[in-house]
């Protein structure tokens, strides 16, 4: 069996199995799993030089840069997980309180039109499962 074909039934099983058992689970359970991921995903400080410098380095299509989405090799480090993480970074800022970035409608603007330049480029499947689940990760925090 192929790493692909392995990928793919795990992933079938998975599927069903949370179809099989969402009958059990309560709307109020996904909000508690929510509110705890969100809680500790804003531990992080936020440093709004931090933020200004992703917003520098970023083009208005969404784009990064520093970012050569064109190399998909392996041996580069995937350096595109840098584009989501630097989003879930901008995500924090929105939200956080202390950020001089907080609410700032062009910050959240910004991220829209990152997240569909990732989106747009089917990033997801080149790179594979670990930063497969970071635009939802983002979404939940900026929304």
């Amino acid at each position: 069996m192929t790493m692909a074909s392995t990928f793919s039934l795990l992933r079938f099983i998975l599927i069903f199995s949370l179809l099989a058992f969402a009958g059990d689970v309560r709307s109020d359970d996904f909000d508690i799993v929510i509110a705890r991921a969100v809680t500790e995903v804003m531990k992080t400080n936020i440093d709004d030089s931090q933020v200004g410098s992703i917003l520098n380095r970023m083009d208005e299509n969404g784009s990064f840069r520093d970012i050569n989405y064109t190399d998909l090799s392996r041996t580069a480090g995937f350096p595109h997980r840098r584009h989501t993480s630097d989003l879930v970074y901008l995500a924090k800022a929105y939200k956080n309180k202390s950020s001089r970035f907080n609410g700032n409608q062009v910050i959240k603007d910004k991220i829209i039109t990152s997240l569909g330049y990732w989106a747009e480029h089917d990033f997801l499947e080149i790179i594979g499962m670990t930063i497969k689940y970071q635009p939802r990760r983002i979404l939940l925090i900026s929304c």
